[in-house]
């Protein structure tokens, strides 16, 4: 039996591109109740942040997700504002840069990745993050498996404004080509 695979989908007309001002504004969004995103926002801040921010006091880190834990919504850092739930996902996306996802176990596809390169953003994940999406590393997304690669990735989209522009419009003609609804049932119908 022939079997076709379809990816999630979304609809394009909905993801209006905006350009932001602060091109050190990093962020992360997801859900704080389950324990990988748990665990790895716990490791970036610790690790990788903190490292950042010793160099740099210019960027600035946005938290969202529901279900934030105690610990981080009390957390004090001048560079670091957590939110925690927001009422529109897509718009806290729209008002950032620079997406991190920093998990190192767990399963499916992170349908936030999705929706941020859909709005031109940046993302910066591990290969566990783009696992289920088809993308490549440096072309449209950026991988970093540990807080070296982290540190230098984040640095160079402070630094490099040209390869920050490439790979985030190169995000934004992934999605137009894989993960538009129009596109895919194109190819369901074909």
């Amino acid at each position: 039996i022939p079997i076709e695979v379809f990816p999630f989908g979304i609809d394009l007309q909905d993801y209006s591109i905006k350009e932001v001002i602060n091109e050190n504004k990093v962020f992360y969004i997801g859900s704080m109740d389950w324990l990988p995103n748990l665990r790895g926002i716990e490791w970036f801040i610790k690790e990788v942040w903190s490292t950042i921010v010793k160099t740099n006091n210019k960027p600035f880190f946005v938290l969202a997700g529901k279900k934030m834990p105690l610990w981080l919504m009390e957390l004090k850092h001048k560079n670091i504002n957590v939110i925690g739930e927001v009422d529109n996902a897509l718009e806290f996306i729209s008002n950032n840069n620079i997406m991190v996802v920093p998990l190192f176990s767990g399963s499916g596809m992170r349908v936030k990745i999705i929706e941020a390169m859909a709005l031109q953003k940046t993302v910066i994940g591990t290969a566990i993050a783009f696992e289920g999406i088809s993308c490549e590393n440096k072309k449209n997304v950026l991988v970093a498996n540990n807080k070296d690669e982290f540190v230098r990735l984040l640095e160079d989209c402070f630094n490099d404004k040209g390869m920050v522009d490439k790979i985030k419009k190169n995000a934004r003609l992934l999605i137009e080509e894989n993960y538009d609804n129009k596109q895919i049932v194109r190819e369901l119908i074909r």
